[in-house]
């Protein structure tokens, strides 16, 4: 069948879905539903990405409590050192005949003892405890001679010497 040019033409079903409302009702329905799904997606991958930086912050905050445990092992380890040397020159600090020098020698090592904590680098309390009497003993009384408080300072260095661990870790 041909259609001449003056015929008029009745639209047919799907020209007036296509033409009319009916069209753009459908469009904004399909386009609704792609919407929701994305959403979904959307708010599924936000909260997988939450859930992820949450783990990575606990992670983060264990990570945290284990540096500053070690943290405080290495300053309770490190006043022991500086217990050590500050024994040391007192020890030099008297051969010189430094009398004076010597004796803040011996405060420093009292003043290190005092912030080492026995528990963090596995240290005997009680030789600890003993090794601080020895020095607030000798701070507290002056050898009659220079030999004598040699003697003492060398006692303090070896039990100071003694409380040292040879494994950084205990």
């Amino acid at each position: 069948m041909e259609t001449r040019p003056t015929e008029v033409r009745t639209p047919g079903r799907w020209d007036t879905v296509r033409h009319g409302g009916l069209g753009f009702l459908l469009g904004i329905l399909l386009g609704a539903v792609f919407a929701g799904f994305v959403y979904v997606d959307g708010r599924e991958r936000l909260a997988a990405l939450d859930a992820e930086r949450a783990a990575g912050a606990v992670t983060a905050g264990e990570e945290l409590a284990s540096v500053r445990e070690e943290l405080v092992d290495a300053r309770s380890y490190q006043a022991l050192l500086r217990a050590r040397i500050a024994a040391g020159a007192a020890l030099d600090e008297l051969d010189r005949l430094n009398f004076g020098l010597s004796r803040e020698q011996l405060r420093y090592v009292g003043v290190a003892l005092a912030e080492v904590d026995p528990a963090r680098v596995n240290v005997d309390p009680n030789q600890l405890a003993a090794a601080r009497e020895l020095v607030n003993a000798n701070l507290e009384s002056l050898a009659p001679d220079a030999a004598t408080q040699r003697d003492r300072l060398e006692a303090i260095v070896r039990s100071v010497d003694a409380l040292i661990p040879r494994d950084r870790r205990g």
